[in-house]
């Protein structure tokens, strides 16, 4: 689903899904994503990295989207401080809900998306793709595991906490 960037497409609504990445040893990721109006997704772009202070991310932020329309940040809800902070700075900020089986639903929703549908014409194609220029995104969807299933524990849905953050984002 790696695309070069000049096949993503102008013309779509542009979001950024944000994880603030406070948490030891966690980045704080912020992915870049434009929907067309056929329910397409592309991430176009990415801010990686630990330790970031946030005036430094919203201006990366800014720089990355230029003249384009930002529709919305869906943020980590966890940061409520941070949420407020942004939204004091004109941000359209959204908090995510966290749930019970959150994690597991977005993992859900991503796995659809990535499953190639059947289209009228041609072939099936994925509703998500990501520009080869996202290269931490890159590198955590091919690190992204499940944990070992073992005798004496349950097999669970919820991944290893390691190489998520992009996706905990998304």
């Amino acid at each position: 689903h790696v695309i070069k960037p000049d096949k993503v497409p102008h013309e779509g609504t542009d979001y950024v899904a944000l994880d603030f990445g406070f948490a030891e040893g966690h980045p704080m990721a912020a992915c870049f994503v434009r929907i067309t109006r056929d329910d397409v997704w592309y991430q176009w772009d990415e801010i990686h990295g630990i330790n970031i202070p946030l005036e430094d991310a919203l201006a990366e932020m800014n720089y990355k989207l230029g003249d384009r329309k930002l529709t919305a940040v869906i943020a980590d809800s966890a940061r409520p401080d941070l949420i407020d902070y942004m939204a004091s700075k004109g941000y359209p900020v959204v908090p995510s809900p966290k749930k019970q089986n959150s994690v597991i639903s977005g993992i859900d929703l991503l796995r659809k998306r990535l499953k190639p549908k059947i289209q009228l014409m041609g072939e099936p194609k994925p509703n998500y793709y990501i520009s080869s220029n996202c290269k931490k995104t890159i590198y955590d969807w091919t690190h992204y595991r499940y944990r070992e299933v073992k005798q004496d524990r349950h097999p669970t849905e919820l991944p290893e906490k390691r190489f998520d953050d992009s996706l905990d984002a998304l």
